[in-house]
């Protein structure tokens, strides 16, 4: 069965079906907007496009904003949302909340207790970490070819992040990036000065 054509690289296929299956609300376009909620001084903002996007053109109707966690809850506060352009806009609001217990709390605090303690130095991340038997230390820094970490092999975790290994004991760690292919690209480019140099002389020197 042949499968059908993807109609939004064909323009006039798809303005035909867009038409078709909105025939209901030619007359009342509206253009795109944004809506923006402040709590604790902190903005969340979704954006919806509007129907003059054409193929890109995605009306929603649900959405949730995550405020962050909450805080003074037990007394009533005022949650401000502000549009991007004026209109009419009709909607409903529902705030949920996630309790997180005080086990939550435990947890936060202690991983923040034994944390180890970062330096940076230019390139370099330092940091010293003790463990009980030998595990992966999970980082939130982006997986590239360019980090080395002192003799030890990093390994590729969480669909993109850096695992370092440790072994039982003490780890002093320092990580050390260095762009992909630079040593190299700098001796390409001394090469080449070099040749353009000698060049220029055999040039100069060059009987006429």
């Amino acid at each position: 069965m042949q499968s059908s054509p993807n109609i939004r690289y064909n323009p006039k296929a798809f303005t035909w079906n867009w038409t078709q299956h909105h025939l209901d609300t030619i007359g009342t376009e509206y253009a795109g907007y944004k809506l923006t909620a402040n709590y604790n001084d902190h903005d969340v903002s979704f954006s919806q496009t509007g129907q003059t996007n054409l193929s890109f053109y995605n009306p929603q109707t649900a959405v949730t904003l995550n405020l962050g966690q909450a805080t003074d809850y037990k007394n009533e506060q005022f949650i401000p949302l502000t549009f991007s352009r004026g209109g009419d806009y009709s909607f409903d609001v529902r705030i949920v909340g996630v309790p997180t217990y005080k086990r939550f709390s435990r947890v936060a605090r202690e991983i923040q207790r034994t944390a180890p303690k970062l330096r940076f130095k230019r390139n370099k991340v330092l940091t010293t970490i003790r463990v009980q038997t030998p595990r992966m230390l999970a980082t939130t820094m982006p997986y590239s070819t360019g980090w080395s970490a002192n003799g030890r092999h990093l390994v590729k975790i969480n669909d993109g992040f850096i695992g370092i290994p440790l072994k039982a004991g003490q780890n002093r760690l320092v990580l050390t990036y260095q762009t992909p292919g630079l040593t190299i690209g700098l001796w390409l480019s001394l090469l080449g000065s070099v040749l353009s140099s000698i060049n220029l002389v055999l040039r100069l020197v060059k009987p006429k």
